[in-house]
C-alpha cells in the first residue's frame, strides 16, 4: 500500500509470523503482507526467504468466499470483499495478438503487453471503449495507458457491448469506427476524465477514490450541476458528490448519458465536502444509475483471461 510504483522488489526473511495477515488470493488486498503472501501464493517457500517482484494494480473485487478465510502452504488468507488497489505475483503476458475475446467473462484483467504492439498488424475499434474484437495491447497504446516503445503493466474492465464504435487517431494508433459488438472492454479512467469522451448512451466505468483525487488540481475535477451533471464535468469526482461511489472507495458506477440542459445548478454537498459549479447550456449531460447492469444482473469479477 505505501508503493507507488506499480512494479517493484520486496527481499522477504526466512520466517514470516503468521500475526502479518493475507487477504484474497491470486489478487491480494494490498494491506495484506507482502511476503506472507508470497508464500501463501507459492511463489516462495517457508523458511526459505528471497526475492519477489510485486505488481500492483488497481482492481475491482477480492475473493468472495463463502468461508472466512482459506489455507494454502501453511498460510491463512482472510476474506475481504472489496478493495481499491490490488497487487499480485504472478502478472500473465498479453501478446499484441490478444484480443478482447480472450478475457474471461469475469470483469477485470491485467498483465503485460510487450513493446512495439504498434507495428504488428494490429486490429483497434472505438475510443476509450473499444469492441472486443480489438487487440488489447494496441488499444491500451491507443488510450495512452503505456508507450509503444516499451509496454507495460495494464488493467482494465470487460463492460457491455455498444451498437457503435467511434475510431481516431492517437499516440500512434488509428482506432477505426465499428459497428454493433456483443461486449467491449475499457481501461481505467483518471480523475479528471470527463464524460465528453463517451459516445454510448450507458457506460460502466471504476473511478478512482476522493481520496486519489483530491490531489489533482482542481481546476481539472470540476464539477457542474446537481444530480444532472453537464457533460464537461469530472465523471468521478460527480459520483463521490451525488454518493453514487463510496468516499474512500473505487467500485463500479453506471454513467448515463442524454440531452443536454439549458443550465446546471451548483450547489455544496455537506457529507462529501465537494463544490458543484453553476453552468451554462451544454449539449449533452449525464446522470448516474445504480449498481446494477441495464440487464438487472449485479455485475462482480476478478482478474483472469481465458
Amino acid at each position: 500500500m505505501q508503493e507507488s510504483s506499480k512494479v517493484y522488489t520486496v527481499d522477504c526473511p526466512k520466517h514470516c509470523t503468521d500475526k502479518v495477515l493475507v487477504y484474497g488470493s491470486g489478487v491480494y488486498h494490498t494491506r495484506s503482507g507482502i511476503c506472507n503472501a508470497a508464500l501463501f501464493d507459492g511463489v516462495l517457500k517457508k523458511g526459505r526467504g528471497g526475492r519477489v517482484t510485486v505488481y500492483k494494480v488497481r482492481s475491482v473485487d477480492i475473493n468472495k468466499w463463502e468461508q472466512r478465510w482459506k489455507t494454502r502452504n501453511g498460510v491463512n488468507s482472510f476474506r475481504r470483499d472489496y478493495t481499491e488497489h490490488g497487487f499480485l505475483f504472478k502478472a500473465p503476458t498479453i501478446p499484441c495478438s490478444m484480443n478482447g475475446t480472450s478475457i474471461n467473462e469475469k470483469d477485470w484483467f491485467a498483465g503485460f503487453c510487450p513493446p512495439r504492439c504498434d507495428q504488428v498488424n494490429y486490429q483497434v475499434k472505438g475510443n476509450n471503449i473499444y469492441s472486443e474484437d480489438s487487440n488489447i495491447c494496441a488499444a491500451a497504446v491507443h488510450d495512452g495507458q503505456i508507450n509503444a516503445d516499451t509496454g507495460g503493466l495494464i488493467s482494465g474492465y470487460r463492460t457491455t457491448g455498444l451498437t457503435s464504435y467511434v475510431g481516431n487517431y492517437k499516440h500512434g494508433i488509428t482506432s477505426t469506427t465499428h459497428g454493433v459488438s456483443t461486449a467491449s472492454f475499457i481501461f481505467q479512467v483518471s480523475c479528471t476524465t470527463t464524460a465528453e469522451k463517451f459516445t454510448a448512451d450507458i457506460v460502466m466505468l471504476i473511478c478512482p477514490s476522493y481520496t486519489e483525487c483530491r490531489d489533482t488540481p482542481e481546476d481539472t475535477r470540476r464539477v457542474y450541476g446537481t444530480y444532472v451533471y453537464a457533460d464537461v464535468s469530472s465523471i468521478c469526482m460527480a459520483a463521490t458528490m451525488d454518493q453514487t461511489q463510496r468516499f474512500e472507495q473505487s467500485q463500479p458506477i453506471y454513467v448515463k448519458k442524454s440531452k443536454g440542459m439549458l443550465s446546471y445548478y451548483g450547489t455544496y454537498n455537506r457529507a462529501t465536502g465537494i463544490t458543484s459549479h453553476s453552468y451554462n447550456a451544454t449539449q449533452n449531460s449525464f446522470i448516474f444509475m445504480s449498481l446494477m447492469t441495464p440487464h438487472g444482473m449485479r455485475r462482480t469479477g476478478k482478474m483472469m483471461f481465458k
